[in-house]
């Protein structure tokens, strides 16, 4: 190696890609550290910190930071050393080993299990997910140098080499490898890609790029009720129910944004009728509106339409009239209308400004559902009776964060909720009962469940659930035990239902996600018992209700918006102004029947969609051959049926 000429290596091609790695290496690392930090201190506050949990972290932090200093010295010496002295060759060859050992820690952190994954999975983890970084520069040094006689050849290979694992560097700082890769887990039972390998009899529905069914045709559906929303203190977060007691849902949005870190507030809210109105002759007539005294920013725009923690409900009652739940700012409203329009206002305090994640109704004392459950983003739960009392409060409950959204289901018959609060099932009392088990995911390292689905069949319950930060997607039972699970992908919202009227499928469930960061956004389906049924792409929010009457669920998607009954297209809802079919949001609740605007008992679908103009309208489509769920939601606490993150499945008789 001595008889190599680095001399003749063009030293501003060598200062490009020393520009470029650094640059690459120094953000990224530092990325990574911060959130390795991060987790370190927000697990320290709420009571999560533990050596023996956080010893890898720990170490990880403390090797990045000395890479980084050693990297720097590096840099400061070959900017000091003379072209001709002898220890330039040398600082060049350990620049580039120090270079390699850092792609293998950034790839180690992408994907830290190659040694457990299948060997039928390697060339296309290789090619594909990021082995590159390290094994092209080796390649590529060692044939050039060995077999190039050229030196000429040789300098320019390597100058290329240089800047090229630069840019590769650069690649891997993309948004989706820093957000869903960097806590890749050790691979589970199975794993996606394996599954799409084996199954030779799975299905690949394209969901968008199809012709839309006539206008004309029964399989064209179009709105029985549309109004316009008010976004003036309304927002892109909607509800509806039974405010005024009239039997006939009010329309509530509100302007939700996000204050940094996870508290949801509330800038503003207005209740619409949708009642013809006497004097315009239109629907959508403002009855109230409220407004924080929080400052929030001007540019909100109809801010989130996500994560609002707001029913409708009576807690007194047990029914959904005349009341209005909200929880932002640090404090739990109710807001109780009078048949005469008045409004009255109570709060309490709950202590902690960001418990405003989600609110859910529980029946946690026997007698129904007359309790209300809080949360915050993602280790504190507080449950309120019907005066709003505080009952008891339980923080990162098993040791384990919360969800993204809490479930409240009587899973053992003991005439009490159980509470589905992420890793952790916990009984009325919010003391932990049951934990999900798995020894592929570290639950309690940062992480926590996305979406839940929990399924009755029978006598027994089911919980499906997918993994955020832990790259995964599982089925277990009440007690924890685990069904099936597949790790390695990106997987957030979650449905359930029966979606198949055919032999060998009708008696179990499916379950389907959306796969993120994946080519051709899919949306993976899986069976009851773990086998992978196929793909629908590109994804699209779906929800699941019976739309056809024989007890099986149908899947609503919203973009374009449009019926499947197992893999085929039945139906279009036409979109006013929107030739495309593409639906802002979608909610599926019950909302009108047969008698007008009240409602049968019948889940309906309304989409919100935008002219083009920039106005927003809510179109409502009623649900003429569905039948009565077994399990009926009020639509002012029904919202979890949004695909965010929560979504209980309607349980009909088949």
């Amino acid at each position: 190696m001595s008889s190599y000429n680095f001399n003749r290596i063009d030293i501003r091609w060598f200062w490009i890609g020393v520009l470029i790695n650094q640059f690459a290496l120094i953000i990224l690392l530092l990325l990574l550290s911060i959130r390795s930090v991060w987790d370190l201190v927000n697990h320290y506050i709420n009571g999560l910190f533990g050596l023996k949990e956080h010893a890898f972290t720990i170490a990880y932090s403390i090797l990045i930071i000395l890479f980084l200093l050693s990297v720097s010295i590096l840099i400061y010496k070959l900017s000091t050393a003379k072209k001709g002295s002898g220890k330039f060759p040398l600082m060049v060859i350990v620049f580039f080993l120090l270079q390699l050992f850092l792609n293998g820690i950034i790839f180690s952190q992408l994907y830290p299990n190659l040694k457990s994954m299948y060997l039928s999975q390697l060339p296309y983890w290789l090619l594909k997910e990021g082995a590159i970084l390290v094994i092209l520069p080796v390649i590529i040094f060692l044939t050039s140098y060995i077999l190039l006689k050229n030196k000429k050849k040789r300098d320019f290979v390597i100058n290329v080499l240089i800047v090229l694992n630069g840019i590769l560097l650069m690649g891997v700082l993309s948004f989706s490898y820093i957000a869903a890769t960097v806590r890749s887990p050790q691979f589970g039972k199975k794993s996606l890609q394996t599954e799409i390998n084996k199954s030779g009899n799975s299905f690949k529905i394209n969901t968008k790029d199809l012709e839309r069914f006539p206008l004309d045709n029964q399989t064209s559906i179009h709105p029985d009720i549309s109004l316009k929303l008010d976004m003036e203190k309304g927002g892109n977060y909607l509800i509806a129910g039974d405010l005024t007691g009239d039997g006939i849902v009010e329309i509530i949005t509100l302007k939700v944004w996000v204050e940094p870190v996870d508290i949801n507030r509330v800038k503003s809210l207005v209740v619409q009728s949708m009642l013809v109105d006497s004097i315009t002759d239109t629907r959508g007539k403002i009855l109230w509106s409220w407004e924080s005294d929080y400052k929030a920013p001007a540019d909100l725009g109809g801010g989130r339409g996500s994560s609002a923690a707001v029913a409708v409900f009576n807690l007194e009652t047990g029914k959904e009239n005349h009341k209005l739940l909200m929880a932002t700012d640090g404090w739990l409203y109710e807001f109780t209308f009078s048949k005469d329009g008045m409004v009255t206002e109570k709060k309490v305090t709950t202590g902690k400004v960001n418990s405003s994640d989600c609110l859910i109704i529980a029946n946690l004392k026997g007698n129904g559902k007359h309790e209300l459950l809080l949360k915050d983003a993602y280790h504190t739960i507080w449950a309120y009776d019907k005066d709003l009392n505080l009952m008891w409060k339980a923080k990162n409950p098993g040791g384990y964060l919360l969800a993204h959204r809490l479930g409240a289901y009587d899973i053992n018959n003991d005439g009490k909720d159980e509470i589905l609060a992420g890793a952790t099932i916990l009984n009325a009392k919010g003391e932990a009962i049951s934990t999900l088990k798995t020894n592929t995911v570290k639950l309690w390292y940062g992480g926590h469940i996305d979406g839940i689905v929990p399924i009755q069949q029978n006598d027994n319950w089911y919980i499906s659930v997918t993994y955020c930060d832990g790259l995964g997607f599982a089925l277990f039972d009440t007690d924890g035990n685990m069904e099936w699970e597949i790790t390695g992908n990106h997987y957030e919202y979650l449905v359930g239902g029966y979606f198949f009227n055919s032999p060998g499928l009708k008696d179990q469930f499916q379950l389907i996600s959306k796969v993120h960061y994946m080519d051709t956004d899919p949306q993976i389906m899986m069976n009851q018992d773990g086998r992978f049924l196929g793909l629908f792409e590109p994804s699209s929010a779906v929800f699941s209700v019976d739309w056809s009457g024989d007890g099986f669920h149908e899947m609503i998607f919203t973009t374009p918006a449009s019926i499947y009954s197992g893999i085929e297209r039945i139906a279009d809802f036409y979109i006013p102004a929107k030739e495309d079919g593409f639906a802002f949001t979608m909610r599926v609740a019950d909302m009108i029947g047969s008698a007008g605007a009240k409602p049968d008992g019948i889940p309906d679908v309304s989409i919100r969609a935008t002219d083009d103009t920039g106005k927003h309208f809510l179109h409502i489509y009623r649900n003429r051959n569905g039948i009565k769920p077994k399990n009926y939601v009020y639509p002012g606490i029904g919202w979890e049926t949004s695909s965010n993150y929560f979504t209980k499945y309607y349980e009909y008789d088949r």
